[in-house]
């Protein structure tokens, strides 16, 4: 699995004309590898091949079953300026999925795309699904926003409106 390094160093570097090369040369050995295609479908995006993307994020999907690959099949749509099509996919995939950091992960794409509501209906069921792991994840999200202001402002205003919502259910009891 040394290629995994190769895949990951290649993405770091947005060097997605190399590592779509190196994912197509791989594929051909191991068609149905989920690491090469998942990294394919971020060198397709990344080239603005967004169809091309979205149909390996399909592809990746109907493999594995793992909701992730139907989340970021809102990725590309996002990116074509498709954002009905992308909010349609992160509303369905939340009321679907029962994962935390799937939900999460939800979430996080529909904050960096200034979908607050969407946003906030994934975080609040990531909560709800697992609060111990969606504070984590959070924490972590956090610690990782240093330069971006505009999404620590939309985080914070997501996160008060949640608390102020919980906060009125548990006062309601």
């Amino acid at each position: 699995m040394a290629y995994l390094q190769e895949l990951r160093a290649l993405h770091k570097a947005r060097e997605y004309a190399e590592l779509l090369e190196f994912c197509k040369g791989k594929l051909q050995f191991s068609p149905e590898d989920t690491d090469l295609l998942f990294h394919m479908a971020l060198a397709l995006e990344g080239l603005g091949r967004h169809d091309a993307a979205r149909n390996a994020f399909e592809k990746l999907f109907r493999i594995t079953h793992d909701e992730l690959f139907r989340i970021c099949e809102a990725v590309p749509q996002f990116s074509k300026g498709e954002r009905k099509s992308a909010i349609s996919i992160l509303k369905y995939e939340t009321r679907k999925t029962e994962d935390a950091p799937r939900l999460f992960f939800a979430f996080r794409l529909a904050s960096e795309q200034g979908e607050a509501n969407v946003a906030a209906d994934a975080l609040r069921k990531a909560f709800a699904v697992d609060h111990k792991k969606t504070l984590s994840l959070l924490q972590g999200y956090f610690e990782g926003l240093h330069e971006k202001r505009a999404q620590r402002a939309l985080l914070f205003v997501t996160l008060l409106g949640i608390l102020r919502e919980s906060g009125e259910k548990t006062s309601a009891r």
